[in-house]
């Protein structure tokens, strides 16, 4: 709504041409990255079933008495691109902006990238990626950066998702986990697996820039056992004294796009070369590959390591194929482990309307995964 309310009295607004041009710009842009995140809640994927039912396409802040259909996907991320390519058009006329968490020209064309990707229009995905690699600053060679010291002398962490990182060229969200010190998420087994084959990434370990363990020292072994995981990818600001993930757009997603985009394409070596340009700048003692065995599935797991917990991996699985994943989850020390399985294309891929959202708008349609029973978890104890 709020996108909406500026869009709605933007071109009457008083003030310098460039400067309306640049709110605009930011209110379509802003406007399309919530309707692409609604739409890979809510609809099913793009590359599965354009036709299934999106969400509504709300393009006006004046309020409506009895609510909107649901839009298909197809029509949603049709606006999505709209809004972007519109965006784009605004602020390409301009210098860009600085990096002051205000959206601007190569995020949007990140976002593009992005968007394109998602739909499968590998060249325009590819071009759209090169366009943003135009205003980087190059890659953060994370395998060269030393830690500083606070005044208590404890190590200062570089933070990939800040304004701190030469990659990032808009922060836009955050998530609060409470106290510094609080045990993040616990990653699962088979992506903490993904660093055992590569122990000198950089992004995982003991002093790692992304994940790192945490330990609790055991007196009945007199060893050090990890009891939760830290996620490091924060964004502290002065004075702030909660660990926040920062969610950024950051070139590293373009070189990704670009890669995966290229491989589909058969530009097999180009490629290559944005996948070791990532894991060059990750992996201490990293020697360029020539051939992966499977190189499309390398790029996906090169995503998933480096986007891990900015909410990527989940929409990621989605256009995939929507394969089976299984999660284990223990309520207390003393209650059973339990595994909790999606089937492969299973309709809880997509997530049912929340009821509170039908009672005030009637015309939306539920989506068929509101109608599954409970899952039960198998105890595998």
């Amino acid at each position: 709504m709020g996108c909406n309310a500026v869009l709605d009295g933007i071109d009457k607004a008083i003030g310098p041409q460039n400067e309306r041009d640049r709110i605009k710009a930011e209110a379509l842009a802003v406007r399309a990255l919530h309707y692409f995140t609604l739409v890979n809640l809510y609809g099913e994927p793009y590359d599965y079933n354009k036709q299934a039912l999106g969400v509504p396409l709300k393009l006006t802040a004046i309020l409506q008495e009895k609510g909107s259909a649901r839009n298909t996907v197809e029509e949603v991320y049709r606006q999505i691109l709209d809004d972007l390519n519109e965006a784009a058009s605004l602020l390409e006329q301009y210098d860009v902006t600085e990096k002051d968490f205000k959206i601007n020209l190569p995020a949007v064309r990140i976002l593009l990238s992005r968007v394109y990707l998602f739909m499968e229009e590998w060249k325009k995905s590819s071009d759209e990626a090169t366009k943003a690699m135009e205003y980087g600053l190059g890659m953060w060679d994370l395998t060269t950066v030393t830690m500083s010291k606070d005044a208590s002398g404890n190590d200062i962490y570089p933070q990939p998702n800040s304004y701190d990182s030469p990659e990032v060229f808009w922060c836009y969200s955050s998530t609060n986990w409470g106290k510094t010190n609080d045990v993040a998420p616990v990653p699962s087994e088979s992506f903490l697996g993904l660093y055992d084959v590569d122990p000198n990434d950089v992004r995982f370990g003991e002093a790692g820039f992304y994940v790192s363990p945490l330990f609790t020292y055991d007196w009945a072994t007199g060893t050090n056992k990890i009891t939760g995981y830290q996620v490091r990818k924060s964004n502290l600001q002065t004075g702030n004294t909660t660990t926040v993930l920062g969610a950024a757009v950051r070139l590293s997603e373009a070189y990704l796009n670009r890669a995966e985009a290229y491989a589909q394409l058969g530009m097999t070596s180009e490629a290559i070369s944005d996948l070791n340009t990532i894991r060059r700048n990750r992996i201490k003692g990293y020697v360029d590959q020539t051939d992966f065995p499977d190189l499309l599935e390398a790029i996906h797991i090169e995503r998933r390591k480096e986007f891990c917990f900015e909410g990527y991996r989940w929409f990621d699985l989605r256009r995939y194929g929507m394969p089976a994943i299984h999660h284990d989850f223990q309520a207390t020390a003393s209650s059973p482990r339990m595994r909790y399985t999606l089937s492969e294309k299973d309709m809880m891929y997509t997530l049912p309307i929340p009821n509170s959202v039908i009672w005030v708008n009637q015309s939306i349609k539920q989506n068929a995964s509101a109608s599954t029973p409970v899952r039960e978890g198998t105890n595998i104890n």
